[in-house]
């Protein structure tokens, strides 16, 4: 397993603009982060609030203020989830988050619809075994 250190950003501000692509990793790498991250222009899109739920699920305090999304980072410690996490058709969702599932506490249950089934994951497992 490899070991990444924090680092020590602190006090940033960074404009994207309103992308689901962006809103996800934002999203995940704030639910990461040591502190309270403010992200504007996120999308609010179905796939991006089923990330927000998911992160949810594992213990992320999300807020919306004024258009603004507030994550409080946990510096990666995730809560056990014993229920399964719905991912609908979020196929970004899905791999971004087995990842983020990686690192957390217990054994998380990723879901979503059949077709989302039927999508491909085992080089995605299969990487994130050799952590």
């Amino acid at each position: 397993m490899k070991k990444i250190e924090c680092g020590q950003v602190r006090n940033c501000v960074v404009s994207v603009p309103g992308s689901k692509s962006y809103t996800h990793r934002s999203l995940i790498a704030a639910a990461l982060a040591d502190g309270v991250c403010e992200l504007s222009n996120c999308l609010d899109s179905e796939d991006t609030r089923l990330t927000r739920r998911a992160l949810s699920s594992m213990g992320i305090v999300i807020e919306e203020r004024d258009g603004v999304v507030v994550v409080y980072g946990t510096r990666g410690e995730l809560s056990a989830c014993s229920e399964p996490i719905y991912l609908g058709n979020s196929g970004t969702s899905m791999r971004l988050l087995a990842g983020v599932a990686a690192i957390g506490k217990g054994v998380y249950t990723l879901t979503g619809t059949e077709r989302m089934a039927m999508r491909p994951a085992a080089d995605l497992l299969d990487g994130l075994k050799q952590l």
